[in-house]
């Protein structure tokens, strides 16, 4: 289940952390995230600040056109993408802090609005020791007024600058654990195949929770079932076709362990969460090569 938050009860819904996300990295950085809009409105999705103003913030969320925003410091660059009030679609958007000079909004895996000519730079992102999902600084140490409504999930914060195709991978419904993993710092999915809605399962930089958010129908995601990644930038090798390899795949046999039991070739799984409890204990493949076969 993905989170929806909302202020109908007077009390704002978020989730927060007093950390500097991307101490000791510059720019280009990113976030990700999957969100569902519940009406037109000025709100923040995500968003990393100093706790006071704007100065020092990075941002993603929608304006009270409709649009999808992406914002750093006084700049913001708006979508072409727009949606309705009562809206029920869910929406990935990607920002891109590329420079001082330079960021880009993806919607849907598009560009769809970019400004490379405003200077807002942001010298020591050390300084920006906020971070919000959910809502960011409207003004001073206001959080009153940007509060998002609607539905989050899927959160992701990238030490680097994501390319076209990884940011199509995103929202297709890739994972970010399968997009670059090795430049996430930190990554909440906020349900979906993890029951801890405030974990940060990179970062290890757990949210606190503010109001009351609540439980709605998580996007649908494609999760690693093991430890494999996927670089989507890679350019594709073209192998040799299997006859002129020379070795043939005959068997495998995998034997695993469980709560004291011993068990052959366990069903496979797509989420995380099922096969936390299984350890590899050997391996054994059979391969022939010129009619001999090898172990």
């Amino acid at each position: 289940m993905a989170l929806h938050f909302n202020s109908d009860s007077g009390t704002d819904d978020y989730l927060s952390k007093s950390v500097a996300i991307f101490s000791g990295h510059t720019y280009p950085l990113a976030f990700s995230a999957w969100v569902r809009p519940d009406d037109r409105g000025a709100q923040y999705a995500v968003a990393s600040d100093s706790g006071s103003g704007t100065g020092k913030q990075i941002r993603l969320g929608a304006s009270s056109g409709g649009k999808f925003l992406i914002g750093m410091r006084g700049t913001n660059v708006g979508s072409s993408v727009h949606y309705d009030n009562s809206n029920t679609t869910w929406f990935h958007i990607t920002g891109l802090f590329i420079a001082s000079n330079n960021i880009k909004l993806y919607v849907n895996g598009s560009l769809d609005g970019e400004n490379t000519t405003a200077t807002n730079n942001i010298s020591d992102f050390a300084d920006s020791d906020e971070f919000y999902i959910g809502t960011g600084i409207q003004s001073g140490t206001n959080l009153t007024g940007r509060s998002w409504e609607g539905g989050i999930a899927e959160v992701a914060a990238y030490a680097a600058q994501l390319s076209a195709g990884e940011i199509t991978a995103l929202a297709a419904g890739f994972s970010p654990l399968m997009v670059r993993p090795s430049a996430l710092v930190g990554y909440w999915p906020l349900g979906g195949a993890y029951s801890n809605d405030n974990m940060d399962i990179v970062g290890g930089n757990t949210l606190t929770t503010n109001g009351g958010p609540t439980a709605e129908t998580h996007p649908r995601i494609i999760y690693p079932s093991g430890p494999a990644t996927y670089d989507f930038a890679a350019p594709v090798v073209e192998e040799e076709p299997a006859a002129e390899r020379g070795w043939m795949f005959e068997s495998m046999q995998i034997a695993v362990g469980a709560g004291g039991r011993r068990r052959l070739s366990p069903p496979n799984t797509r989420t995380a969460s099922t096969n936390k409890g299984w350890t590899l204990e050997s391996l054994q493949v059979g391969v022939s090569k010129g009619g001999d076969r090898t172990k």
